[in-house]
């Protein structure tokens, strides 16, 4: 086994360049208003005004008032990583 000084790790892991502020800002939670459009085992398809996307619900905020419990049809905010708002355009 090789110990990796952790900055050297985080530099060989971080595909886009991203230094560890970045890294820290892409897992802060944001906030995005939504309608639940369909829901299965693992991910909720929501409406957010503009678009449909998949989320997993793996991703969701134990704090998010659209949590792993949601219904069809459930409306309101919905808290997730800032790295997956931007990656599926909610931000």
């Amino acid at each position: 086994m090789v110990d990796i000084p952790i900055d050297m790790w985080c530099d060989m892991h971080d595909p886009q360049g991203q230094g560890a502020e970045e890294r820290m800002s892409s897992r802060e939670p944001v906030e995005v208003f939504v309608e639940v459009m369909v829901v299965r085992p693992l991910s909720l398809r929501v409406f957010t005004g503009d678009d449909e996307v998949w989320i997993p619900k793996s991703q969701i905020c134990e704090d998010s008032p659209i949590g792993q419990d949601a219904e069809d049809g459930d409306e309101g905010s919905l808290i997730i990583p800032r790295w997956l708002a931007e990656e599926k355009e909610l931000v």
